[in-house]
């Protein structure tokens, strides 16, 4: 921009205004949950190094997500926003999952690696079964299947907004998979 008369400013208005106060609201609320489920884990699990474990699958996650908003040319927008809140809880869940099994393994005499390869057998059918069952049940509403049926959350005001959400989960998880 060229130089502005003295005492002239430029300020975000409208959508600009609205989207910086979306993003400032969303890093207060990542970073309280996090160090909320921090707290937690700490405390479930009396030892801080499982809970930074499990807190370090949350980047593959929302990779996938900005991957996919790449790939799809779309904006960060609050449903995009909300769908990637979501997206971190699903993630975080299948991490408590693994590493629980790995910490009861290790209690109960396996050697760590021993331990980990087991877990990850063990609990990768559930979590990709409540995986799949979920991305489905998203896929669906996501493409409008559901819509034949009249349901209100899909045919009813802010309806349109839904697909950004759903996009976002169903991405991350799937590149979570991938993983």
């Amino acid at each position: 921009m060229k130089s502005l008369p003295k005492g002239v400013k430029v300020s975000p208005s409208g959508d600009a205004e609205s989207l910086n106060e979306l993003s400032q609201g969303f890093a207060t609320a990542i970073t309280a949950g996090l160090m909320r489920s921090n707290a937690v884990l700490v405390l479930l699990f009396g030892t801080f190094l499982q809970p930074i474990t499990i807190l370090f699958s949350l980047p593959l996650s929302i990779g996938g997500a900005i991957v996919a908003l790449l790939l799809t040319g779309k904006q960060l927008t609050t449903p995009v926003w909300i769908g990637i809140l979501m997206l971190m809880g699903i993630v975080t869940k299948n991490a408590i999952m693994l590493v629980e099994f790995a910490v009861e393994s290790i209690r109960e005499g396996k050697r760590r690696d021993e331990a980990i390869i087991d877990a990850g057998m063990k609990r990768a059918r559930p979590i990709v079964m409540t995986t799949i069952a979920m991305a489905a049940g998203i896929d669906a509403e996501r493409t409008g299947l559901r819509r034949r049926r009249r349901i209100p959350l899909a045919d009813g005001a802010g309806g349109h907004r839904r697909p950004g959400v759903l996009d976002r989960v169903v991405a991350g998880i799937s590149c979570r998979r991938c993983s």
